[in-house]
């Protein structure tokens, strides 16, 4: 009898759903887990089953037994059970962002357990790579929260689970799914990709690349490239240099020197579909309550087809998970990218697949972005941004989780009435508005004086009598100030040029 990982001692099921489990043995298989036995037959030494839907409670000890041999896993939790994903600022450890110290220390909690995906880009790594500290590519189990396993757990994934285990009152698991460095393309089963109409160009890049691989070669200085990565591994201990300098300087002075790395080809992270083959894979059918999304970084240069991609990585999933699973996105927060609007632009197509696909929400973040540090440390109002949308979407709470998002303007005269989504509470700004722009008729940009009235904002500029465009932090390292009457922050945006 082989489980595997997910199944182990400490782990959360969730609540209200049906409950498949798999493994590898032979002949009849039994489950047995509360009141509820189910049995079925291995098929190639494999096997599924689907326990009935649980309410909230534990712990219980799950048994599995076939012909052969039998499992007993114990300490096993009722509960609420997300699958915190994406890059970096996902995978972001507790020890390396603001205060993570100190809520670590504090953050002993039964009802919350934590699991990793271990990070693979081929199926076979079982090495050490960097993802702010050294960590091995192998298959561990689940672990309760303590100080010491929230320390290397995704800083944003143990904030959201600490807030709503105390809302919901129930057992929290976090499934941690990241990558750092990883485009969208890595995310997304590889078909959907290459047979969308209006992603030509990715068809074409991964076609030209496979035409002109020579693979024994690639293999060859990948595993040049692995060695490299182990033996610099070895050399740093991350957590002893953070407890020396501080987080600031951890950021960055990332002691860490990466080894050149052969790229593009199958086993970068940003090649289509392998991470969706190598980590998201191992997390399918087992039921999670939903999403928590935060990428983008890898794809800011080339963001035009972002929300497709997106879509396509949201329909993927949940066709895979056969559950309409919510979806909640991180804004990426303001940084020194290369040109001049590559974030805002970002940040347009984000807002455009949390409209387009349902189930999708996106919190702002505008205000918590550092100008040369691309990981921000503050990573607790975004966990509790993010808490706040699963209250509101998931839960059914009447909060409001987002900063207000541009909707629609309109041109009276000589002004611009702009209206707002996420902007019931009202438009608030203690100072003037900062970072807003009106175009002239020869696009150049003015700036402007604005009124706030409810959830609209009318703006203008005395030498511009024909207003043609407004903007407002449409830049890289903007810095907004307007928020909703929640205390929330608004994404960037522009209108888009008014008719003659």
């Amino acid at each position: 009898m082989k489980l595997p990982a997910l199944f182990s001692d400490h782990m959360v099921l969730q609540q209200g759903k049906f409950l498949p489990i798999w493994g590898e043995g032979s002949g009849k298989v039994c489950v047995q887990l509360g009141d509820q036995r189910a049995f079925t037959i291995c098929e190639d030494g494999r096997w599924q089953l689907t326990l009935s839907p649980m309410a909230a409670g534990g712990p219980y000890t799950m048994t599995v037994q076939d012909e052969n041999s039998s499992v007993c896993i114990t300490d096993v939790m009722i509960g609420e059970v997300w699958l915190a994903a994406g890059q970096s600022n996902m995978e972001h450890p507790t020890f390396a962002v603001e205060d993570g110290l100190a809520c670590a220390a504090a953050s002993a909690n039964e009802r919350i357990r934590f699991f990793t995906v271990p990070r693979r880009t081929k199926s076979d790594f079982t090495g050490h790579h960097w993802h702010f500290e050294s960590v091995a590519a192998v298959d561990t189990g689940w672990s309760v929260c303590t100080e010491e396993t929230m320390l290397h757990f995704s800083a944003i994934g143990a904030f959201f689970a600490q807030l709503l285990e105390k809302a919901e009152q129930t057992a929290v698991g976090i499934i941690s799914c990241n990558f750092g460095g990883s485009g969208i393309e890595a995310w997304i089963p590889r078909e959907p990709i290459l047979t969308h109409p209006a992603l030509g160009k990715i068809r074409e890049q991964y076609n030209a690349c496979l035409g002109t691989l020579d693979l024994k070669a690639y293999e060859r200085q990948y595993a040049k490239f692995e060695e490299a990565v182990e033996a610099e591994c070895r050399t740093w201990d991350a957590f002893a240099f953070l407890k020396e300098h501080g987080p600031s300087v951890f950021a960055r002075k990332d002691p860490f020197r990466w080894p050149p790395e052969p790229f593009p080809a199958p086993y970068w992270p940003s090649w289509p579909g392998v991470l969706y083959r190598h980590m998201v894979h191992r997390v399918i059918p087992y039921s999670i309550r939903g999403v928590l999304w935060y990428q983008g970084e890898n794809n800011v240069t080339d963001s035009e087809n972002y929300d497709i991609l997106f879509s396509l990585l949201v329909s993927a999933w949940r066709r895979a998970w056969g559950d309409g699973l919510p979806f909640l996105t991180v804004q990426l927060a303001p940084f020194g990218y290369g040109s001049p609007e590559e974030y805002p632009k970002m940040v347009e197509r984000q807002i455009a697949a949390s409209r387009r696909i349902p189930g999708v929400a996106m919190i702002t973040t505008s205000d918590l972005g550092e100008c040369d540090n691309i990981h921000p440390l503050n990573k607790q109002p975004m966990a509790q941004r993010l808490f706040l949308a699963a209250e509101s979407q998931v839960y059914h709470k009447s909060v409001e989780y987002s900063g207000p998002i541009y909707r629609e303007a309109r041109r009276i005269g000589e002004k611009v009435e702009l209206r707002f989504d996420h902007a019931d509470s009202g438009l608030v700004c203690q100072e003037e508005v900062s970072e807003l722009y009106i175009a002239d008729g020869n696009g150049q940009l003015v700036p402007a004086k604005a009124e706030l009235s409810g959830s609209t904002m009318l703006v203008w500029a005395e030498s511009v009598p024909c207003p043609m465009e407004v903007r407002m932090g449409f830049c890289n390292n903007c810095t907004i100030n307007l928020y909703n009457g929640d205390g929330l922050v608004a994404a960037p945006f522009r209108t888009g040029r008014f008719a003659e």
